[in-house]
């Protein structure tokens, strides 16, 4: 008998830790979304989108839970105070090729919108870096809307497709020049892959080539995640139509690289 009420006792303990994280969470992200709401012109679409990217979601660490979806969705990163940092897995939770996706219309019902509502979340780099070559290797950076960025820092890895943490890889370093391009030479290796990144301004981008390898930089050295480097994400319920439509963005950060997540919301 003493053994079950000290059994009751610890699960009672459990669920009010539980309990109390969880409100502690919704409390914290509630007061940020008051203070923005403070600004002038914030509207509706800025309410979900802030929900989405400053709340962890419920658990905290759903997206490392592969066999369940949340309760609630939210993509911030658990671990951090910081504000609008997103966590890798939760965001590779939405991409089409990942193993148990949340679909646009479970995030819909997750966010409380009703089916007549609409949505597209987009996620992309802060700039574009394209990657072209072979052994010699042209690395184009630009703005979204296409224009040349001049000096940026772009520092290249060339690293063996089967990359363990003892492998020998090659480092090159470049400035881009008026065309917001530079070249990158490299002894052509079998097997071998890049991952470039790229850096102006306090703002980190990374790329791989070929796309979708699980690699990063960190502290200048690489290392390889349980996730494909993310690129861009276009998760949405449907095309949009009409001209009744909110839109807004903010700049996230995903594993220190800056990011833009614009958000659509119409009926």
């Amino acid at each position: 008998m003493h053994t079950s009420y000290e059994y009751m006792l610890s699960c009672l303990m459990v669920l009010t830790i539980l309990i109390s994280t969880q409100i502690a969470i919704s409390i914290m992200v509630t007061r940020q979304i008051v203070l923005l709401q403070k600004r002038a012109g914030y509207l509706q679409v800025d309410v979900i989108l802030d929900s989405l990217l400053l709340s962890p979601g419920d658990p905290p660490d759903w997206g490392r839970r592969w066999s369940g979806k949340p309760r609630i969705l939210g993509l911030a990163d658990s671990k951090t105070e910081r504000l609008y940092v997103l966590d890798p897995y939760k965001v590779s939770r939405l991409r089409n090729d990942t193993i148990n996706r949340i679909t646009p219309t479970e995030a819909r019902k997750l966010m409380g919108l009703r089916e007549d509502y609409h949505f597209t979340l987009k996620i992309y780099p802060v700039f574009q870096v394209k990657i072209t070559g072979n052994q010699s290797f042209i690395v184009t950076v630009k703005t979204r809307f296409g224009r040349p960025i001049i000096n940026a820092n772009v520092t290249a890895y060339y690293i063996p497709r089967s990359f363990s943490y003892s492998a020998n890889y090659l480092v090159r370093s470049n400035i881009t020049g008026l065309n917001g391009q530079c070249s990158l030479e490299f002894e052509e290796r079998e097997n071998y892959v890049l991952l470039v990144k790229v850096e102006i301004f306090g703002l980190k981008v990374e790329r791989t080539f070929p796309e979708g390898l699980n690699l990063k930089v960190i502290g200048g050295h690489i290392i390889k995640t349980d996730y494909s480097l993310i690129n861009e994400i276009c998760f949405s319920t449907g095309v949009i139509t009409g001209m009744g439509g909110e839109h807004t963005s903010r700049l996230v950060e995903i594993d220190g690289s800056i990011y833009v997540a614009e958000f659509y919301l119409w009926r």
